[in-house]
């Protein structure tokens, strides 16, 4: 019993009216050809075996039946083993039914339920393969679509700090502009104060008049008239004025 390997479960039936004798069953890949799985039961006590085969369409019935006839009879009895195995749960049960020479039924044992380990059918190890794989497909995905909605979040992010760098800029200048204006207007004001002080005091604005400090006897004698230079007699120069 202790060299079973794990695809063996074991269980006890009776048969023949005889005490409980212990029962080995194993299951067996035989053959996989596509979805058709082909699985050798053996279902053996010390003294007697009986084998059986059936073969199922992973993709059609989940269930499905397996008729196992003994090798070996009584005198008076044919056994017949029916397993029903259920790919989907991994639940196998199974019923013995004994029939007399003529055909009848005879003895019918209840169903008993038997927990196949998951690594007996090649079946379950391929879809526990394509489940992984079906995993590591999402989990990739759901990496490359978490690093897109993070390069997301960060170009909004960047986005958002470019327009406030943006619009911090345009107040700056603004805030610059507005100053310039006001330094210019408050010069021109200071201008405009100075010339009106100006004016009230009665500075005048224009071409300056010229005074002259001698007195003039002739009026029509221009001031701007200078004295001609002529040459006297006698060496002598004589200044005359024009009349």
């Amino acid at each position: 019993m202790d060299a079973m390997d794990d695809k063996t479960c074991i269980t006890s039936i009776e048969m023949d009216g005889k005490p409980g004798q212990e029962y080995f069953l194993k299951s067996e890949i035989i053959n996989r050809d596509g979805d058709s799985l082909k699985v050798n039961l053996i279902l053996t006590n010390i003294l007697e075996a009986y084998t059986g085969t059936y073969e199922t369409n992973l993709h059609g019935d989940q269930s499905l039946e397996a008729f196992v006839r003994g090798n070996k009879t009584d005198s008076t009895r044919t056994t017949k083993y029916i397993f029903i195995l259920d790919t989907k749960k991994c639940l196998l049960t199974w019923k013995l039914v004994q029939y007399d020479e003529e055909g009848d039924e005879v003895l019918r044992m209840p169903i008993d339920n038997v927990l196949l380990k998951k690594a007996s059918l090649e079946a379950t190890q391929i879809v526990s393969k394509i489940l992984k794989e079906m995993k590591a497909s999402i989990a990739e995905k759901n990496a490359k679509i978490k690093q897109l909605s993070d390069n997301n979040k960060r170009l909004k992010q960047n986005c958002a700090d470019t327009t406030n760098r943006l619009e911090k800029f345009a107040q700056l200048k603004q805030n610059e502009f507005k100053k310039l204006i006001d330094v210019s207007i408050g010069l021109i004001n200071e201008k405009k104060k100075m010339i009106r002080d100006l004016l009230a005091s009665g500075a005048t604005f224009g071409k300056e008049k010229r005074v002259w400090n001698h007195e003039v006897k002739d009026d029509d004698v221009k001031p701007e008239t200078k004295p001609k230079l002529t040459k006297a007699k006698r060496g002598r120069i004589k200044i005359e004025d024009d009349e």
